[in-house]
């Protein structure tokens, strides 16, 4: 008699509960929380392959005692019931799958174990064999296109939150404004939150609460196999008609994660993640039995992401993606009011749709008290499907171009460099005559296109092709802006470097160079940048810890400036972009700490990044409310640090605080004096 004491009972993503069955193959497991579905699986300590399984379903709950027999048609029935729930987000009850629509997987499983056990005896499991896959997923299929089973929801929504760093509080709050929502109709919220005080949490969203589904301490959110398995896992345990992703983290475009800047930031783990290293996390969480199941909805709650780079290099692995050009205002998305929108039947047709929903929740937020006209902000929807087409006339402009580069790269650079008028000395990138954003070698691309039509009129043939595709395809069908900046922010930015901003394009640190991004290796953009950066390029310096607090007392709200020198001409201390905690963390030479209206805390602080654009950095406060205060600076290096105390600041009043040169030598603090008292008195 065989002895089935050698088999391991376990419970697929659940190994708190485990059995091993005695000879005869009897086993007990204790009660387990309720659910919706479950499987066993029963793995041979002789041979690891060997795995069978049993699964249950009810689109209610299961609950009471269960009899499960593991056999080899119970394992049929369950692998064609999770390859249906995986690939297709459809729920059966395996028992409802009858003895016809099994016997190809039967006979496939037979002919393994009783003529061919050495397809398992390497450790490939038994689920895993060719010819066992191929009868599964044909199986699948097939219930599949007959609409057998049900969608235990339309969608479920996995927010991704990265919050090891300035964000914490901010995503904190986001939380709290899920709750106060509740999931929308027809949906089911995970949320994955990596706070360094409470460590990394799956949470269930419920209306007012959440519920606690697991807990782990040390995780590195921007580990890419800890994404990975928050969306494989999410898929397997939330399945749905369809699956939406929000990553919320910082965020810098399509850069390397190198030393300055970031996509997913884990401070404790000083680690970062770059696009293709996301895109790979995606691949393995959406790779389902037979193939991949991409993504419905894939969204960024984080700055400067909306990039045809960054979409250039997601495609294949979502249908639609949202983000946004330009920094994200401090407080970011507004949950309560999007998940509000999220719950109209509308919204929920299709990625589009969602997306939609998003988009103009996410601008209404900021059109309406008590954050009208205190911020600005973009956010665009793209359309994977019509990205390609889009991506081909790209390349064909930007091959017209560079045909006709010996002659005009001085236009194009001229067209790179110029400004708009702009009287106000704390306007930021957006100045520059072609639309540009906190980080100012993104520029809006339509923009990019429009402002160089009569630099290279022999290119316009191309550049209508674009424009006409754009306005009829609608790779980009949803795009929205709010406030005074951006006027010009069509939904899509693309890389336009001065030499100044080159030196993060050649890949420091050993990490990825542009060059080798999708967009660089389906068009010639990347050499027409490389062209217009020959000459040289500025590097980068020693940032040596370069820190900025600001504090104040009394209930005013204090803004901290950092004026950075300007990529396009960094020598010269006048040309100068600002950046602000309430337009956005990132900086192009490092990171705000949270916002004071967000934090309530009475301080902002600024951390330079390790390497820095050498030139003058200016430090300056803006009362932006309430009454009288008096500013405190502590500007400090490696090795200094400096106190700088203003005078009382009214409400609508700057007090130039300090100059920071960087050089290759040194990093030196210079306050700025009052002006001396006119002899006119």
């Amino acid at each position: 008699m065989l002895d089935l004491s050698v088999f391991r009972i376990t419970v697929e993503d659940d190994p708190a509960y485990a059995a091993t069955p005695g000879k005869t193959g009897t086993f007990g497991i204790a009660s387990i929380t309720l659910r919706d579905q479950i499987v066993l699986r029963a793995r041979s300590s002789e041979h690891s392959g060997f795995v069978l399984e049993w699964m249950a379903a009810d689109p209610t709950v299961l609950i009471g005692t269960r009899q499960a027999r593991i056999t080899i048609y119970s394992t049929a029935r369950s692998f064609i019931a999770r390859t249906l729930r995986d690939r297709f987000g459809r729920r059966i009850d395996p028992d409802q799958i009858t003895d016809g629509e099994i016997r190809t997987t039967i006979l496939a499983l037979t002919d393994v174990l009783e003529r061919h056990p050495e397809k398992i005896a390497g450790g490939t499991r038994l689920d895993q064999v060719a010819e066992v896959r191929a009868a599964v997923d044909a199986a699948a299929d097939a219930l599949d296109a007959a609409q057998r089973g049900y969608y235990a929801r339309e969608w479920t929504i996995l927010v991704y939150q990265g919050g090891d760093n300035s964000l914490s509080d901010v995503l904190e709050a986001d939380i709290e404004e899920m709750k106060r929502a509740g999931p929308p109709a027809g949906t089911a919220v995970i949320i994955q939150n990596e706070d360094r005080a409470l460590g990394t949490r799956r949470m269930l969203l419920k209306a007012g609460s959440t519920i606690e589904l697991g807990r782990k301490s040390d995780v590195n959110a921007a580990d890419p196999s800890v994404l990975a398995d928050f969306i494989s896992w999410g898929h397997r345990a939330f399945p749905a008609r369809r699956i939406a992703l929000i990553i919320a983290s910082h965020g810098t475009g399509w850069r390397p994660a190198s030393v300055r800047s970031a996509l997913i930031s884990d401070d404790t783990s000083a680690a970062m993640m770059d696009i293709p290293v996301l895109k790979t996390a995606i691949g393995y969480g959406i790779t389902v039995p037979g193939g991949v199941r991409p993504l419905a909805f894939l969204g960024f709650d984080a700055c400067l992401m909306g990039m045809l780079e960054v979409a250039a290099e997601l495609q294949g692995v979502t249908k639609v993606l949202a983000f946004s050009q330009a920094n994200e205002p401090a407080p970011g998305w507004e949950y309560e009011r999007l998940f509000k929108a999220l719950s109209s039947s509308a919204a929920q047709t299709d990625g589009i749709a969602f997306g939609k929903a998003v988009a103009n929740a996410y601008r209404d937020a900021y059109e309406s008290p008590p954050l009208a006209g205190l911020y600005s902000g973009t956010l665009s929807v793209i359309d994977m499907e019509k990205l390609p087409g889009l991506i081909t006339r790209f390349g064909a402009w930007a091959t017209a171009i560079r045909a006709d580069l010996p002659l005009n790269l001085a236009g194009l650079k001229g067209a790179r460099d110029a400004l708009e008028n702009a009287p106000d000395n704390l306007t930021g990138a957006e100045r520059y005559l072609v639309q540009a954003f906190e980080h100012p070698d993104q520029r809006d691309l339509r923009d990019l296109v429009a402002n160089l039509r009569t630099t290279f009129p022999n290119a316009n043939i191309q550049a209508d092709n674009m424009t006409y595709y754009i306005n009829t395809s609608l790779p980009v069908p949803v795009t929205v802006r709010f406030g005074t900046r951006y006027r010009r922010a069509t939904g899509l930015s693309v890389a336009f470097p001065a030499e100044g901003e080159y030196a993060g394009y050649l890949g420091p640190n050993g990490k990825l160079p542009y060059a080798s991004l999708a967009l660089s290796q389906a068009t010639e953009w990347d050499e027409l940048l490389a062209a217009m950066n020959a000459s040289g390029y500025t590097a980068l310096v020693d940032g040596r810890n370069l820190f900025v607090k600001l504090s104040w007392s009394g209930a005013s709200d204090l803004d901290l400036y950092i004026g950075e020198p300007d990529p396009a001409a960094p020598a010269d201390s006048q040309r100068m972009i600002w950046h602000t905690p309430s337009a956005g963390a990132q900086t192009p030479n490092g990171r705000f700490g949270p916002d004071s209206a967000t934090s309530g805390l009475r301080e902002e602080s600024w951390t330079a990044a390790t390497k820095l654009l050498p030139g003058v950095y200016h430090i300056a406060a803006l009362n932006r409310s309430g009454g009288t205060a008096v500013p405190s600076f502590r500007i400090s290096t490696l090795a200094t640090s400096t106190t700088i105390v203003g005078d009382s600041l009214p409400a609508g009043g700057r007090f130039p605080a300090a100059r920071v040169s960087a050089s290759m030598s040194a990093v030196t603090i210079e306050p700025i004096l009052p002006a001396p008292p006119s002899d006119e008195e």
